[in-house]
């Protein structure tokens, strides 16, 4: 490397940021890549965007993909071979230009599978392609080649990467097994809140209301996410007589069978990018008593950390890569997967019967935000990590 990362008085390192997508706005996913390059701006060095890639066969993946969705189908060409050795190719020059120090791609595996460089790689994700074969819906009755190549690109990313940084020990630990990554080059390292906005800490307490329940449901797709069952639990904490209403943000419209349910608001999407939106979106957090997600299947769950800033403890099932944002007792509780609304409803009323343990853990809820899930922490951890290859 030209320059030693973290070194005083040294000058900034230069990161190429690798996403297939321009990472310069928060529209793709959930604007994970745009807070990330942020905080390694202000926390390492200076981010050059190596992003979009464009190559021909993702514009004919996508072709394919929307006529595969009108019959039924799926065609999933992002961990093609074809794809990832076209990127390589791509990315290769680019990559020479720019004279890097350190190159991080965030769900980049088919961009750095087949890339031959000497800077090193920092191959960050919320899962590996393994993981995700049978447990989300997208990753279901592929067929034995696809499946096959994205095993393959899936190693190799890992393999060439210099550091593996996964949000959860789940996907953390498929790396190590599946893929045969190095233990002392794949680190799990929780994401941030995807926020530019946070309420001061000082403010939470009073916002917490003891006469009133208020459940906050954050999420799209509306069944896949768990509304059904958020209305459930909401629906079983009022016929119980506790005070309580479930706030929706996400779903621009529910399914009839939920729209006309008692105690349920729908506050439609709100979009970070707008100013104001992203403000209610915070204030929401800030003001609900318990923010439930009792999601199918997930990978990580950004929106746990965003509960955490508005210290707000969170609820959700014991699934793929939750544990890696929720502590069980610290900033949120755990119940078992098909459990039904029973543990949640009586973990809501334990706590309710019980407000100055409610708002200790509204305290370490936001704790656990200052202390391991924003981007700044996670910046400076993945540069210390560099600094330290040998």
């Amino acid at each position: 490397m030209s320059h030693k990362l973290g070194g005083h008085g040294e000058p900034r390192p230069r990161i190429g940021f690798l996403t297939r997508f321009d990472a310069r706005t928060p529209r793709e996913w959930s604007g994970t890549p745009f807070h990330m390059a942020r905080a390694l701006q202000r926390n390492v060095g200076d981010v050059q965007f190596l992003g979009p890639v464009y190559t021909w066969i993702s514009f004919q993946g996508r072709v394919r993909g929307r006529l595969a969705r009108l019959w039924g189908g799926r065609y999933l060409f992002r961990h093609r071979i074809s794809l990832a050795r076209e990127c390589a190719r791509r990315v290769r020059e680019r990559v020479r230009r720019a004279k890097l120090d350190v190159i991080v791609a965030p769900a980049g595996s088919a961009l750095i599978a087949f890339l031959e460089t000497d800077v090193p790689i920092v191959y960050t994700s919320d899962t590996t392609f393994d993981l995700l074969l049978g447990y989300h819906p997208e990753f279901t009755g592929m067929g034995e080649r696809l499946e096959a190549e994205g095993q393959e690109v899936e190693r190799r990313a890992i393999q060439r990467a210099a550091v593996s940084v996964f949000s959860s020990q789940w996907a953390a630990d498929s790396a190590v097994r599946t893929y045969g990554g190095d233990p002392s080059r794949v680190h799990a390292l929780p994401y941030g809140a995807n926020l530019d906005i946070i309420p001061e800490r000082g403010s939470l307490i009073s916002r917490k209301r003891q006469d009133l329940c208020t459940l906050l449901f954050v999420g799209s797709p509306w069944e896949r996410k768990g509304g059904p069952l958020a209305c459930e639990v909401n629906a079983a904490l009022r016929n119980a007589g506790v005070p309580a209403e479930l706030v929706v943000v996400g779903p621009r419209e529910l399914p009839a069978r939920y729209a006309g349910m008692p105690g349920v608001t729908l506050i439609g999407r709100l979009g970070k990018g707008d100013v104001a939106q992203q403000q209610r979106l915070v204030d929401l957090y800030a003001s609900a008593t318990f923010f439930i997600l009792p999601t199918l299947n997930e990978s990580y769950g950004i929106v746990f950390c965003e509960a955490s800033a508005g210290g707000t403890p969170s609820l959700a099932p014991r699934t793929g890569g939750v544990g890696g944002a929720i502590r069980e007792g610290v900033n949120g509780f755990l119940v078992p997967p098909d459990a039904g609304a029973a543990p949640y409803v009586a973990l809501i009323r334990e706590l309710l019967e019980d407000w100055p343990r409610y708002l200790r853990l509204v305290e370490s809820s936001r704790e656990e935000y200052e202390r391991r899930l924003n981007w700044d922490v996670w910046a400076r951890r993945v540069g210390e990590l560099v600094a330290n290859l040998p």
